[in-house]
């Protein structure tokens, strides 16, 4: 059985130190041997808002959903030292605290040769994967969550007299959910959904005076990831573009996230978008983040066709949901967390206390995933693999000094816990493979990509407009310096479009209406998916401009092509849109 001990400040210090370089050497470990990647646009799209290349050519420290008080030192950072790669080191430092944290709770816990152990497990197994798919909302929810563990492994301590002993561990935990919160305010939320039932669990047969503390510093950390939210959003408020920004994108997100329209029939769909005055093809076009003709798509519309709709979706039958969130709950990387999970607690010889909490971190996650297939729309990896990985958490930080829950006997354990340890190994090999695998592919991607931009040699005055995921920016290298993009001006239909830096490209290059000026302007070029997003900009063109248009391959690499947008029948480009 193991028993937790009052932490005195020098044994608070040691764990840390422990913690800290057993990470160094894991993290080097992991980048000397694979190849990371981002793992969807908007992280690049932050790292070149940032930066102040390809879509602006002004740094700004307005991310998309990242706080200023992070946006601010990376623009500052990247005109200091433009060739460094702050963004994705920043999000490698963030996941580094994270882990330290969760192994530094493991080593005040336990005797340090099996806490290594089952970090190590950990690590192989799902903690590396995180490392090699870089991603914004992941990274904050591991900085939050780790924060929140912090805070749950504090209210097993004895309450001492002075609390000098746990003043660190709960700094740390402060900072560490301050810190989610700013890289994602819905990762910090999603942290703090999976960990209010552990909390609810681990408080309930505490003392008073022994809860004070930690859950004095538990409003502490929501009292300041509120103050720095509400300060990023008075500082986008005082901006008229990003004002219009945080408006437009919370209702924006209600059509492309949550699909608030899906299983409508085509005539129903007309008829619903039809009251406020648009066909089928633009609501299809709004669904793809094109809404760049505020004529067409201003917010008012927007509203008006929300107020129609159901808060929470109807249509989708629920044996569907269900099959849904089942095959999302059954990823390799659900079942490696569970198994670390499981390892931990037979290895630790955990009592039901424990058992429980796992089983009420996995019951969240699985309620969490059903309700957004349900409700919202079937989470992508960046939002399930966070949760995936608090499970795993729970069961490697779990309550100390809890008897063997009773029914099992020695040799029974041994048992389970062989079986487990085998399918551990199991999973570790499979990782494994799978790492060595993703970097081959991480690195091919990353050449040919590379070669496509030295191909294609962009003249100045040339403006390549980007819609949906025609052009791979996931395949540029994390690490690499951003020269190959500073002469390649892009602007991208996405989220961000209305946003103060593109539409200043768009003053920039003298285009007043963009939709024209890729059929009329000779230096506008078009990166899209040619079968399945080009005919709804014909329709749109058609509909709107009574203009019919036809693509042109004017490039073509293993990464993308590159269209220019002609009308039918020929015609002279205009100069300017």
């Amino acid at each position: 059985m193991t028993t937790q001990q009052p932490e005195r400040p020098g044994r608070t210090r040691q764990p840390l130190c422990i913690a800290l370089a057993v990470n160094a050497l894991l993290f080097a470990a992991v980048y000397v041997l694979w190849t990371p990647r981002f793992a969807t646009n908007d992280d690049v799209a932050m790292m070149l808002q940032a930066a102040g290349v390809s879509s602006d050519s002004q740094a700004t420290a307005y991310l998309l959903w990242t706080n200023v008080a992070i946006g601010g030192p990376l623009k500052g950072l990247y005109a200091v030292a433009p060739a460094v790669p702050w963004y994705p080191l920043y999000l490698v430092k963030c996941l580094f605290l994270a882990h330290v944290a969760v192994l530094w709770v493991l080593l005040r816990q336990e005797r340090w040769v099996r806490a290594l152990a089952l970090y190590l497990s950990y690590f192989l197994v799902i903690g590396a994967h995180l490392l090699l798919n870089l991603q914004f909302t992941t990274v904050g929810c591991a900085a939050s969550g780790a924060g929140l563990l912090l805070l749950l492994s504090m209210l097993e301590e004895p309450a001492p007299g002075p609390a000098r002993g746990r003043a660190l561990p709960a700094a740390a935990a402060i900072l560490l959910i301050a810190l989610g919160s700013m890289i994602r305010w819905l990762s910090f939320a999603l942290a703090v959904l999976m960990f209010l039932p552990v909390l609810a669990l681990r408080v309930r047969p505490q003392r008073a005076k022994g809860l004070l503390f930690p859950l004095a510093a538990f409003a502490a950390a929501m009292a300041l990831s509120l103050a720095l939210h509400a300060a990023d959003r008075a500082a986008r408020g005082r901006d008229e573009g990003w004002r219009l920004f945080t408006q437009y994108d919370p209702l924006l997100c209600r059509f492309v996230d949550d699909n608030v329209l899906e299983g409508r029939t085509e005539e129903n769909l007309r008829a619903t978008v039809g009251k406020v005055g648009w066909s089928a093809n633009d609501y299809r076009m709004l669904y793809r983040y094109w809404f760049l003709d505020q004529r067409v798509f201003p917010i008012s519309r927007l509203r008006a066709l929300l107020a129609t709709v159901p808060a929470v979706k109807t249509d989708i039958p629920l044996a569907r949901a269900l099959r849904t969130g089942a095959g999302i709950l059954s990823e390799r990387w659900a079942w490696h967390a569970l198994a670390v999970a499981v390892l931990a607690l037979l290895w630790r010889r955990a009592g039901r206390a424990a058992w429980a909490e796992v089983a009420v971190s996995a019951l969240a996650a699985g309620a969490l995933v059903l309700y957004l297939v349900y409700a919202r729309r079937p989470p992508p990896p960046r939002v399930y693999l966070p949760m995936f990985v608090f499970v795993a958490w729970v069961g490697l930080v779990q309550r100390a000094g809890a008897a063997w829950a009773g029914g099992w006997s020695k040799a029974a354990r041994r048992v389970a816990l062989g079986v487990a340890a085998v399918l551990l190994l199991v999973a570790a090999r499979w990782a494994l493979a799978s790492h060595r695998w993703q970097a081959r592919e991480n690195r091919a991607d990353q050449a040919a990509l590379q070669a496509a931009l030295r191909r294609l040699a962009p003249a100045p005055g040339q403006l390549y407009v980007v819609w949906g995921a025609a052009f791979p920016w996931p395949h540029l290298a994390p690490f690499a310096t951003l020269d190959a993009l500073r002469g390649f001006k892009t602007f991208s239909l996405g989220s961000a479009e209305l946003t103060p830096g593109p539409q200043r490209t768009l003053r920039e290059f003298g285009l007043r209406d963009l939709h024209l000026a890729l059929a009329d302007n000779g230096n506008v070029f078009f990166l899209c998916d040619l079968r399945g997003m080009f005919p709804l900009y014909r329709a749109y063109m058609m509909e709107h401009y009574g203009v019919e248009v036809t693509a042109e391959t004017v490039f073509e690499s293993e990464s993308f092509p590159v269209f220019k947008v002609r009308r039918a029948g020929g015609g002279r480009p205009a100069t300017n849109g």
